[in-house]
């Protein structure tokens, strides 16, 4: 029984899967042992792959840490050190980090927005209806020059004033 051509996976597919798992430290690890990174052909494939790092191509990755991966593959000094367990350990462990850090960041500004919410929920409403309630409407305004000798203070704007506004001002402006 065979496939069909459309149900094999095109290569820019296995492409994109290959870079994804460079993503996986165990996996690096396991291209080390079979020698890989000795072979200068698929050195050569590493270095290919490097088009991946547009973004009309990165967009496409769920894992974007495989492109720091990517580059690094390219110092045969980390490709030596892939074999070290302590070396991939430390990697791992930075790559999970790094992973969790953006999700505290969020979490801490949720945090935050929620705290917020709650303090003005808390704060007193101006409501005209009410007089019981503290209203800013009716607070004096300061004098606007400080060295004013005048001791009477501008008139207060109350619930009254500011209807006598009217709704909408219009003003015509020259045709240019």
């Amino acid at each position: 029984m065979s496939q069909s051509d459309e149900d094999l996976p095109t290569r820019w597919e296995i492409e994109l899967e290959f870079v994804q798992s460079l993503a996986n430290t165990q996996y690096l690890t396991y291209l080390a042992q079979l020698g890989y990174f000795k072979d200068e052909s698929f050195l050569n494939y590493l270095n290919y792959l490097n088009y991946w790092k547009q973004p009309s191509f990165a967009k496409f990755l769920v894992y974007p840490d495989c492109l720091h991966i990517l580059t690094l593959l390219q110092n045969e000094q980390f490709r030596n050190e892939i074999l070290n367990p302590n070396f991939t350990n430390v990697l791992y462990n930075d790559m999970a980090e790094y992973w969790k850090e953006p999700l505290f960041r969020d979490e801490k500004e949720r945090e935050r927005e929620r705290e917020e919410k709650e303090r003005r929920s808390k704060l007193p409403t101006a409501s005209p209806s009410s007089p019981s309630s503290p209203s800013l409407v009716n607070t004096a305004i300061p004098s606007a020059s400080p060295d004013s000798k005048s001791s009477v203070p501008p008139p207060a704007i109350t619930p009254a004033s500011v209807a006598a506004i009217p709704a909408t001002t219009t003003t015509q402006l020259p045709n240019p």
